[in-house]
C-alpha cells in the first residue's frame, strides 16, 4: 500500500496476493491484504543536523571535562501522525567522549540541547580531536504504535585542546641564611621554576608570598609569565629579622597560580590556584661590636716640660654578652691638637669585656703650656678570632673622638744674687738693718710656668735669717726683699756664717719640685767704741780723775827748787775688737802763770783698742809764785775701717801746780805726802 500523506486512509478491501511456488509439496496461497476500519499512515520521525558541527570546546586544562551540549531536534512534520525521535550515542573515534546521554520520544518539531553531550579526553595535553557517532530511530510508541525504526546516523567531529597547569617549584629548600649582624640584609635569592612540561600545551607560573611565620622575611617579589621549563632566580629572596641577635628562624610561604593569560600562557584561560610551597627559613643575628671609651674627655694631670703623664683608657666591648655579639677591634686613628698616644690597639675584645691597660693617652709636654687636643679611637666588629662567635670579616663600627687636654708647666730656676753678705763694721748696741738676699726666678717665661718658692734660714748667731718668697717669683722676675738677714749687736766680735736659702719650683696643682739649697756667705764685725782714757806713766806730781775729767796735781814747790815732771799717755781702753781712737789737744791756758811745759801732745790717731798714745811729757818749774791751773782739752774719736769716725767727747786733763816763796812748816808735811802719792802712783802704774 502506497499512501502519500499521513492520517488515516481509506481501509483496502478486497486486495490479494497470490503466493505461487515450484515446488510439489507446497500448495499455491493467495494472501489477502486489507486494512481494518480507521487505518493511518504515519510521519517518521526526521533528525535535524546535529549542531553544533563541528564541536569546539574552549581551551582547557589536562584533566578538564568541559563538555560541548548537542542540539538535537525533531523536524518531521507536526501533528499526531508523526513519529517521536530517538537519538543516542554510537561510536566513537579519537578523543572523544561523551556523557552518554540519549534523547527518546523527542516530538516532530521539538529539540533537546542538554541530554547529550560530548567532550574530549583530557588526560594529557595538546590538540585533541575525535568523533561520535549519533544513532537516531523513529519511535511509533505512542503514535504509530510500529515501533523502532532505524534513521540514517550523524557523525559529530569534536576538537579542542588541553593544557599542563603551571607546576611551580623553588629552591632551595630548607634556607639558610648566611650569619650576618643586626640590622644586617643579606638574604637568599629562591629559585622559581615552572616544572610543567615545555611547549606549547603548558602554562605560565605566577608566584608570590603568602604569609611568613616566625622571624622571616621576604622581599615582597614575585614572578609572573614564568614559561614552562623555566625558572627565575632574581625576582623573590627570603631573609630574617634582624633588629635583634640571635638564632633565628621561621617559614615562607609562596603561593603559585597557573595563568593562561599573557606572553607564555597559551592557554588564555585564567590564572587559577595552582599550590604552594613552605619554605623553612633560619639563620644567626650577631650583634655587631659596640666600642665606648673611657674617660672622655680626658684631663691629664698637670705635669712639667719633659714629663710623660698619661691616661689608661678603658675600652669596652659594650654589646650584648653571649654568643650572639662579635669581639671588639680598636686602634687608634688621627690625633689633633697637642694630643699624644701610645699606640697602642685591641683585638678579638669579648662582648661585655673591657681592657684598661693596651691604650692609653698624653699630651706633648716638650714646651709649656695649657695643652689640648683630641685623639680618634677607630673600632672595628669582627666576627673571627676566638671571641667572633660569627666568623664574619671584621667591618668599621664607628669611632670616638676623645678630647685630651692637661698643663704642662716650666719648672722654675732658681738665681741666687744676693752670694754674700757683709754688714761691715758696727758697734756694739747699733740698730743694723736687715740686709735683702735678691733671688730671681731665670726660667725663660713661657705660657705656664712653676713659681719660684724658697725660704731661707740657718744663720748661726748673731746673726738671723728669716723671710719666704711668698706666693714665689714668677719666671723672668725678682724677689729682693723677702728674704732677709740680720745681725745682733750684743756683742762683739768678727762674726762669719752661712745662710741657706732653700728652693723649690711650685704650681698649685702639682708637688713642688726641690731645687735645692744655694748658701748665701754672711759676715759682719760688731766694734765696741774707742775709749779714750788719760794714764800717768811716769815722773812726779799727784794723778787722778775718770771718764771726762783728770787732774795732774803737782802740789807746791818753793820758789828756786827744781821743777817736777810727769809722763802721761793716752789709752784706748775699749776691749777689742773695738774701734780705733784718734786725737788731738787743745793746749790752751786756764787760770793765771804758767809754770809748765807740755811736749808730745800732737795729734795721733790709729790708736787700737788696747794701745796708747804715748809720750806726753809735762814739766812743772818753780818759776813763777803762786797757785797754777792749766786744762788741756783731748777731743778724740773713733775710727774703723768701714769709714766709721765718730767724735766720743772732749776730755779735760786739769794740771794744778803752787810755787811757795818760803815753805812753811806744814808744807814739809804736805811735800813728804805728795812724795808717797807719787810712789803710789808710780807703783800703780808699773804694775799695769
Amino acid at each position: 500500500i502506497t499512501v502519500n500523506t499521513a492520517g488515516v486512509y481509506t481501509p483496502l478491501n478486497g486486495q490479494a496476493v497470490s503466493i505461487v511456488n515450484n515446488f510439489e509439496n507446497t500448495r499455491s496461497q493467495v494472501l489477502t491484504i486489507s486494512s481494518a476500519a480507521g487505518a493511518a499512515a504515519y510521519n517518521l520521525a526526521e533528525a535535524a543536523a546535529v549542531a553544533p558541527n563541528p564541536v569546539n570546546l574552549a581551551n582547557q586544562r589536562v584533566g578538564g571535562t568541559n563538555a560541548g551540549a548537542l542540539t538535537i531536534a525533531n523536524v518531521a512534520p507536526t501533528g499526531l501522525f508523526t513519529e517521536a525521535l530517538n537519538a543516542s550515542f554510537g561510536s566513537l573515534t579519537g578523543d572523544a567522549l561523551t556523557n552518554g546521554g540519549a534523547v527518546n520520544l523527542l516530538a516532530a518539531g521539538s529539540s533537546d540541547s542538554t541530554a547529550m553531550t560530548v567532550r574530549l579526553d583530557g588526560t594529557t595535553a595538546g590538540a585533541k580531536t575525535g568523533s561520535v557517532q549519533i544513532d537516531f530511530a523513529s519511535d511509533g510508541t505512542g503514535s504509530s504504535g510500529l515501533g523502532l525504526t532505524s534513521l540514517p546516523t550523524q557523525t559529530v567531529t569534536v576538537n579542542g585542546s588541553f593544557f599542563n597547569s603551571a607546576v611551580g617549584d623553588t629552591t632551595p629548600t630548607p634556607v639558610v641564611i648566611a650569619n650576618q649582624r643586626v640590622g644586617g640584609s643579606t638574604s637568599q635569592v629562591l629559585t622559581v621554576a615552572n616544572t610543567a612540561a615545555a611547549g606549547l600545551f603548558s602554562e605560565a607560573l605566577n608566584a608570590s608570598f603568602g604569609a611568613n611565620t616566625g622571624a622571616v622575611t621576604n622581599n615582597a617579589g614575585s614572578v609572573s609569565d614564568l614559561i614552562a621549563g623555566g625558572s627565575d632566580n632574581a625576582a623573590m629572596s627570603a631573609g630574617l629579622d634582624t633588629t635583634t641577635a640571635g638564632a633565628k628562624s621561621g617559614s615562607v610561604t609562596l603561593d603559585y597560580q597557573s595563568d593562561g593569560t599573557g606572553t607564555n600562557g597559551n592557554s588564555g584561560l585564567a590564572a587559577i590556584a595552582a599550590g604552594s610551597q613552605v619554605i623553612n627559613v633560619s639563620g644567626n643575628v650577631y650583634n655587631a661590636a659596640v666600642g665606648s671609651t673611657s674617660p672622655s674627655p680626658v684631663v691629664i694631670a698637670s705635669q712639667r716640660v719633659g714629663g710623660s703623664a698619661s691616661q689608661a683608657l678603658t675600652v669596652s666591648n659594650a654589646a650584648a654578652a653571649g654568643l650572639f655579639s662579635e669581639a671588639l677591634n680598636a686602634s687608634f686613628g688621627a690625633n689633633t691638637g697637642d694630643a699624644t698616644n701610645n699606640a697602642g690597639s685591641l683585638t678579638d675584645l669579648i662582648a661585655g669585656g673591657s681592657d684598661n691597660a693596651a691604650m692609653s693617652v698624653g699630651i706633648d709636654t716638650t714646651t709649656a703650656g695649657a695643652k689640648s687636643g683630641s685623639v680618634t679611637l677607630d673600632y672595628q666588629s669582627d666576627g673571627t678570632g676566638t671571641n667572633g662567635n660569627s666568623g664574619l670579616a671584621a667591618i668599621a663600627a664607628g669611632a670616638q673622638v676623645v678630647n685630651v687636654s692637661g698643663n704642662v708647666y716650666a719648672p722654675a730656676a732658681a738665681q741666687l744674687n744676693t752670694t754674700a753678705v757683709n754688714f761691715g763694721i758696727v758697734h756694739v748696741g747699733d740698730v743694723v738693718a736687715n740686709r735683702n738676699v735678691s733671688v730671681s726666678s731665670a726660667a725663660p717665661v713661657s705660657s705656664l710656668n712653676d713659681v719660684l718658692t724658697g725660704s731661707i734660714s740657718g744663720a748661726a748667731s748673731p746673726f738671723s735669717s728669716s723671710g719666704t718668697l711668698g706666693t714665689g717669683v714668677a719666671a723672668g722676675d725678682t724677689d729682693a726683699a723677702s728674704l732677709q738677714v740680720g745681725l745682733d749687736t750684743s756683742n762683739a766680735g768678727v762674726f762669719n756664717s752661712n745662710a741657706s736659702v732653700s728652693f723649690a719650683s711650685h704650681n698649685d696643682e702639682m708637688a713642688d719640685v726641690d731645687l735645692g739649697n744655694q748658701d748665701v756667705t754672711l759676715t759682719g764685725q760688731v766694734n765696741n767704741f774707742a775709749q779714750a782714757e788719760f794714764a800717768q806713766t811716769g815722773g812726779q806730781g799727784s794723778f787722778s780723775g775718770a771718764g771726762a775729767n783728770y787732774t795732774l796735781d803737782f802740789g807746791t814747790l818753793v820758789a828756786g827748787d827744781a821743777g817736777l815732771s810727769a809722763q802721761l799717755a793716752v789709752l784706748n781702753t775699749a776691749v777689742g775688737p773695738a774701734d780705733a781712737l784718734r786725737g788731738s789737744f787743745d793746749l790752751g791756758t786756764v787760770g793765771v802763770g804758767d809754770n809748765f811745759t807740755l811736749s808730745g801732745f800732737a795729734t795721733f790717731a790709729d790708736v787700737a783698742a788696747g794701745g796708747s798714745f804715748s809720750g806726753l811729757s809735762i814739766s812743772f818749774d818753780s818759776g813763777l809764785i803762786g797757785s797754777v791751773d792749766k786744762v788741756i782739752v783731748l777731743s778724740s774719736a773713733g775710727t774703723n775701717a768701714s769709714g766709721f769716725d765718730a767724735a766720743l767727747g772732749d776730755i779735760e786733763l786739769r794740771l794744778r801746780g803752787t810755787v811757795v816763796a818760803i815753805p812753811e812748816p806744814g808744807t814739809y808735811l804736805m811735800l813728804i805726802a805728795g812724795l808717797l802719792v807719787l810712789v803710789s802712783v808710780r807703783r800703780f802704774q808699773g804694775a799695769r
